[in-house]
């Protein structure tokens, strides 16, 4: 419910421009409260839901990033077994336990990789012929 409601405060404030600077801040002072403070994450999930919205949205090389192609489907797809499959063999061979940032820095890249494949690949191939 509480990222239901943030979703719709989000909306609802959706003409408020934060600066970039101001974001990065906000952002910055989550994480040392999230981090030092062991706050539960549930109380800024207002916050952070806008955050990222606006994040998503700003004016950077990311906003463009669909011009390579939609890659979503594929993110979407491969995320989950990708993530199993690090911390599997992560936790065989290097760490023990794993973190989550671990788990995302060397998960992230990878679907990000299986995904652009599968657009290329499959995917657009079947959207030109679904078009015929």
């Amino acid at each position: 419910m509480v990222w239901f409601v943030s979703g719709m405060l989000v909306y609802l404030y959706r003409d408020y421009v934060l600066e970039r600077l101001i974001l990065l801040v906000l952002i910055f002072i989550i994480v040392l409260l999230l981090y030092f403070l062991k706050i539960n994450l549930i109380y800024f999930s207002p916050i952070i839901a806008y955050l990222l919205i606006k994040i998503a949205y700003l004016n950077s090389p990311v906003c463009n990033f669909g011009k390579y192609g939609d890659f979503s489907y594929g993110v979407y797809i491969y995320a989950f077994p990708i993530q199993q499959l690090v911390v599997y063999l992560m936790t065989k061979s290097i760490v023990q336990p794993m973190s989550w940032w671990m788990c995302f820095l060397i998960s992230f890249p990878l679907t990000i990789l299986f995904s652009m494949a599968s657009w290329n690949f499959v995917e657009k191939k079947f959207i030109k012929i679904k078009k015929r």
